[in-house]
C-alpha cells in the first residue's frame, strides 16, 4: 500500500543564520512583522524512498507533505495580504515561515502544512517490493518572517533553533510514525538600533573669535575668557531602563594630555569644561572612564537631550606667534 517516504541516510539538514533590523522606532511594537526578514535557499537535493500501492506498475501520483515543530504557536498575522502561523521562539520574537514545495507545485507554502501536495503526476516505477525512489528538493528553500512580540532594545540573539520538520507520503497523507525527511534549522539576531546624534539645524562649531596672546593662560592657569555652549541631541529608541554615557573621542595633546591637540600646532591646546570641570577627551577607540563623561539632561517621551560644553585655548609656550588654529573631537555616545 501507499505510505510514508523515508529519507536516505537520516533526514536531510537544512540550516541558515541570518541577521535583521527593525530600523523605524515605530516596528518596535508589539505584533510589528517585518515581513521577508530572511529567506533561505540552500540548493541541495536529498535521495529519498516512499511505499507505493501498486508493485510492479508504473504510474503517476503525488508526494504529500506535513510539517511538524515543537515551537509553540503564537500570534495570527497578515504578511502579503495573507494570514500566517507565527511561533514563539522567545519572550521577544515570534517568527512565521513559508516552504518551498517543488515538484509540479514550485511554490512557497505556508507553515503549518497539512496535507499539502506537489501536484507532481509523472510517472516513475513502483518496484516490485512496493517501493518508489527519487531525488527530493521541498525544503531547501524557504522564506522568514518576524514578529516583536515583546519590544525591545538592542539585539537579542536566537541560538540553533529547530523551525521545522518536513513529513511526506506517496499518494496519501503521512501518518503520525512518518520519519523527517527534512529538518530546517535556524540562529540568528534581531536588532532593535538605539541611537543619539546632534539635533540637526544648530551650530556644531566653537568659534574663539580674534584672540590677544597675551590673553591666553599657561596650564593650570584660570582662563580670561571661555565660550560655552549649550547642545541640542536627539535619539531614537531609548528605552526607560537605556543609560546614555556622553564623551568627547579627540587626540590629546603630546605634553598636556588632559587637553585637545591642535592640528598643527604644538604651542597651543584646548581645554574642555563641563560645569567647571575639566574633560579630557576620549583617546581614539578606548573605553571612556568617569573622567570623560559629560552628564546628558534627558526627557524619555521626546527622546531628546542636552548637555553644556565650555571651552577656552591655553598656550604651552610663552610666545605664541600669529596665526590661525582649529580641532575637533567626535560626540560619543555609549548605551549600557
Amino acid at each position: 500500500m501507499a505510505g510514508d517516504c523515508t529519507p536516505t541516510g537520516g533526514a536531510r539538514q537544512f540550516e541558515f543564520p541570518f541577521s535583521a533590523t527593525f530600523t523605524s522606532p515605530d516596528d518596535n511594537a508589539p505584533q510589528r512583522v517585518l515581513a521577508n526578514a530572511h529567506a533561505w535557499n540552500l540548493g541541495q537535493n536529498y535521495p529519498g524512498s516512499c511505499t507505493c500501492s501498486r508493485p510492479g506498475v508504473t504510474y503517476g501520483s503525488s508526494f504529500i507533505y506535513t510539517t511538524r515543530t515543537d515551537l509553540p504557536a503564537g500570534y495570527s498575522a497578515e504578511v502579503g495580504g495573507q494570514t500566517r502561523q507565527f511561533y514563539q521562539v522567545n519572550r521577544n520574537i515570534q517568527v512565521a515561515s513559508e516552504v518551498w514545495v517543488a515538484g509540479q507545485r514550485n511554490a512557497y507554502m505556508p507553515v503549518p502544512l497539512s496535507a499539502v501536495s506537489n501536484l507532481m503526476t509523472v510517472n516513475r516505477i513502483c518496484s516490485t517490493t512496493g517501493i518508489t525512489t527519487t531525488a527530493f528538493a521541498s525544503g531547501g528553500m524557504g522564506r522568514l518572517h518576524l514578529m516583536i512580540d515583546r519590544p525591545f532594545i538592542g539585539e537579542v540573539v536566537i541560538p540553533r533553533t529547530r523551525l521545522l520538520d518536513m513529513v511526506g507520503a506517496y499518494e496519501v497523507a503521512p501518518t503520525a510514525a512518518a520519519q523527517p525527511m527534512a529538518s530546517v534549522w535556524m540562529s540568528g539576531r534581531v536588532v532593535v538600533p538605539q541611537s543619539c546624534r546632534l539635533a540637526p539645524g544648530q551650530v556644531t562649531t566653537i568659534d574663539f573669535g580674534q584672540l590677544n596672546p597675551g590673553e591666553l593662560p599657561m596650564p593650570g592657569q584660570n582662563p580670561r575668557r571661555t565660550v560655552s555652549r549649550v547642545f541640542q541631541v536627539q535619539c531614537e529608541n531609548i528605552a526607560q531602563m537605556v543609560s546614555i554615557d556622553l564623551s568627547l573621542e579627540g587626540i590629546t595633546h603630546s605634553s598636556e594630555p588632559s587637553a585637545l591637540a591642535v592640528n598643527e600646532r604644538r604651542d597651543l591646546a584646548i581645554v574642555l569644561r563641563h560645569d567647571g570641570r575639566q574633560l579630557q577627551p576620549v583617546p581614539q577607540n578606548a573605553k571612556p572612564g568617569p573622567e570623560h563623561i559629560i552628564p546628558l539632561t534627558f526627557d524619555q517621551g521626546s527622546q531628546r537631550g542636552e548637555f553644556q560644553l565650555e571651552a577656552y585655548p591655553i598656550k604651552l609656550t610663552p610666545i605664541l606667534p600669529p596665526g590661525t588654529f582649529n580641532s575637533q573631537v567626535t560626540l560619543k555616545f555609549d548605551f549600557r
